[in-house]
C-alpha cells in the first residue's frame, strides 16, 4: 500500500494522472503486477529527482516503528534518492474507525520532486 501511495504522489507532481490510469485493475496483462514493479516504471515516465517524500501509514497492527529504517532505505533505492529525503511515519489510529479495529490499513504520501 505504501508503495502505491507514493507512486500515486510522484504520478500527481508529475501531472500524469494516477495510478489507476496507469495500471488499471481492468487490464489483465498486469494482473496481480508488484508495488516494486509500478514504482519502478513510474521512475522511467520522466526525468526527475525527489525533493522529498513525506509518507505516513495508519495501522493499528503491526506495530512498524523496528520497521522505520528499513522501509525508508527500500523506498530510497527503488527511487535512487537520498535516504534523507524520504520520512516514513507511522501512526496508530487508537481503536477508532475499521483502522483503529484491525480491519484495514491507510497510507497517505506527498512527493516534491524536481525535473530534470
Amino acid at each position: 500500500m505504501l508503495l502505491h501511495a507514493i507512486s500515486d504522489a510522484i504520478l500527481g507532481a508529475l501531472s500524469l494522472g494516477d495510478i489507476g490510469e496507469h495500471f488499471p485493475d481492468t487490464d489483465e496483462s498486469i494482473k496481480g503486477i508488484s508495488s516494486t514493479e509500478i514504482i519502478t516504471t513510474i521512475r522511467k515516465m520522466a526525468s526527475f529527482s525527489i525533493v522529498n517524500i513525506d509518507s505516513t501509514i495508519i495501522a493499528e497492527a503491526p506495530i512498524l516503528s523496528p520497521y522505520k529504517k528499513q522501509i525508508q532505505e527500500h523506498v530510497a533505492q527503488l527511487l535512487d534518492a537520498d535516504i534523507q529525503k524520504i520520512s516514513i511515519k507511522a501512526k496508530r489510529n487508537e481503536g477508532f474507525g475499521p483502522i483503529g479495529a484491525q480491519k484495514a490499513i491507510a497510507c497517505y504520501a506527498i512527493a516534491l520532486i524536481q525535473l530534470r
